[in-house]
């Protein structure tokens, strides 16, 4: 049988927990967070436009991550972005061997 085109040997790096900034257009509170996995939660609002909120932090994996997509589309959010943030840095904090 032949191999599936779609599927790579190579192990996918999004698979493993990353630092995300998503954001939406409309305005959430940071009572929210819970429900977002305790993604740290920001409006951006400009007087001439509606407000952007953004939510930033840690998720686990891409499963994760759909889920967080599938809450902002049931609350009818519409998506601005997301985006997969630079964790190297963060990366070493998480890590680096206890002392």
């Amino acid at each position: 049988m032949s191999q599936n085109r779609f599927f790579s040997k190579v192990q996918c790096p999004f698979q493993s927990a990353a630092e995300y900034q998503i954001k939406v257009l409309g305005w959430l509170g940071q009572e929210w967070s819970d429900w977002f996995d305790g993604l740290t939660i920001t409006t951006q609002t400009e007087s001439d436009s509606e407000p952007v909120t953004v939510l930033t932090g840690r998720i686990i994996d891409q499963a994760a991550l759909h889920g967080i997509l599938r809450k902002i589309a049931n609350l009818g959010l519409p998506l601005l972005a997301v985006n997969h943030l630079d964790s190297q840095a963060t990366d070493a904090q998480y890590d680096k061997p206890k002392a």
